[in-house]
């Protein structure tokens, strides 16, 4: 990789291994999957993994979808990825927990997601109150359209990131020592088709009652009321707006955040106590090998009382 014209040579007759254990040449294995794996930019995408073992809930969404998935799993394979992408423009590698099967290949076609933008405001607070809390790792809530048939959660991790850091384990300079100080981040994708989903969304509904349409409805308003602030002062800078103006534009935005700070906070205590929650993050996070320790104590404990119940 740092020798040109070695790198050139060896390019020819370097093997890629897949899953079922098949060895290619670069270009043998691009041929094989560029019709399949092209996305809708028409950026060739090649699927690989670390662990087939650790990530095979993963790698079985990919094969279902008819993509082929690499195994890499050496210490350079980092670099070498980088290096191969700077020397094709038009291909990119993947991890296949990287994100939700359908946004690691983007085609034409994308699913609909039941939930509205509002529904997903009410439900956020709901997952964030049964996240796990861990000094090294941080969690994002994110509502995808998937499959109801697929997971209700899938944890996935960014691959920028997470290259980036796994580089930064074998470099000493100082932007590697950055991003291995920062945390780990994980996105908590939540399945917004999904029946166990749709079902916590009416419980919560239930839990919160008339109050939840009546402080929305307030929220709604508040927001449609800065809009029409906004589109009267559009085009003035902020030295230009009287202080009347400055004053409005303050209360009407610290109305909003008050309202819907009220709002998740009553929102947070019903997630708590709802039952589905966190038992389908920890088993999102159990399938990705990172629920550990006390969390993983706790979810046994949970699991064990839950069959102590039924019997």
């Amino acid at each position: 990789m740092t020798d040109e014209k070695f790198a050139e040579k060896a390019s020819q007759c370097m093997l890629w291994k897949n899953t079922e254990g098949k060895y290619f040449t670069a270009e043998e294995y691009c041929s094989a999957v560029k019709d399949l794996q092209t996305d809708k930019d028409d950026n060739l995408i090649i699927l690989y993994t670390d662990d087939i073992v650790g990530k095979h809930s993963f790698l079985q969404s990919a094969k279902a979808k008819g993509y082929d998935v690499l195994e890499m799993n050496g210490q350079l394979d980092s670099h070498y990825i980088n290096w191969y992408e700077q020397k094709n423009e038009k291909t990119r590698f993947v991890r296949v927990d990287s994100d939700i099967i359908d946004h690691l290949i983007r085609k034409k076609e994308e699913q609909k997601i039941s939930l509205s933008e509002a529904q997903q405001e009410i439900m956020r607070p709901v997952f964030e109150a049964q996240l796990p809390v861990e000094e090294d790792i941080r969690y994002n809530i994110s509502f995808e359209a998937m499959s109801a048939d697929d997971a209700p959660i899938v944890i996935t991790q960014n691959e920028f990131m997470r290259r980036m850091k796994d580089m930064a384990k074998m470099s000493g300079d100082q932007m590697s020592r950055f991003y291995g100080q920062m945390p780990d981040n994980f996105t908590i994708a939540v399945n917004g088709n999904h029946p166990i989903v749709i079902d916590i969304l009416s419980s919560v509904e239930r839990a919160y009652g008339d109050k939840l349409k009546s402080i929305t409805k307030k929220i709604d308003a508040a927001v449609a009321e800065e809009s029409r602030f906004e589109e009267m002062t559009k085009g003035k800078r902020d030295e230009e707006l009287t202080t009347e103006e400055k004053e409005m534009r303050k209360d009407l935005s610290e109305k909003i955040l008050t309202l819907r700070d009220e709002r998740n906070l009553r929102l947070k205590e019903i997630g708590k106590e709802n039952s589905l929650v966190r038992p389908i993050i920890d088993l999102a996070l159990l399938s990705n090998g990172i629920l550990k320790g006390k969390n993983l104590s706790d979810f046994i404990q949970r699991s064990i009382s839950l069959i102590g119940q039924k019997e």
